[in-house]
């Protein structure tokens, strides 16, 4: 899955989630056209459906803050799983779309970006590492 709403290039009609819609495009200069999610700027947690998973906002309303720091890695052959990124750095990762961004590459599933500052769409969430069976992360 590409998207958090599957494979289409742009949100469905129906609400999928707070993103540049039209109700922001009075101050945001790109914005979905055909999409709107009546929340010009950040919305109320829950305010949409959960995921398949049962979370909600996992894309879209604000971009998260999250405790890894930022690294360009070249492609490799074999994929690792959850890298963690470096041990030191001088920015962090942003994941995850906002109520501010509009483009396909912001709106995907894997789009990262960095950062050092505060932005006012970005948002965290607390998280913890947990043990899988067997000691490991």
């Amino acid at each position: 899955q590409v998207f958090p709403w599957a494979n289409e290039l742009y949100p469905p009609m129906q609400v999928s989630g707070n993103y540049a819609d039209q109700s922001a495009s009075g101050f945001l200069s790109f914005t979905l056209a055909n999409y709107n999610d009546q929340y010009p700027v950040s919305a109320m947690v829950g305010s949409f459906s959960a995921n398949g998973k049962g979370l909600y906002d996992m894309s879209g309303n604000v971009a998260e803050w999250v405790n890894d720091y930022f690294d360009i890695r070249p492609n490799r052959r074999e994929p690792e799983v959850d890298p963690r990124g470096p041990e030191q750095g001088s920015k962090h990762v942003i994941r995850g779309a906002s109520w501010a961004l509009a483009s396909r590459t912001e709106l995907r599933l894997s789009y990262r970006d960095s950062g050092t500052d505060g932005r006012i769409d970005l948002g965290f969430r607390i998280a913890r590492y947990v043990d899988k069976p067997g000691g490991t992360l």
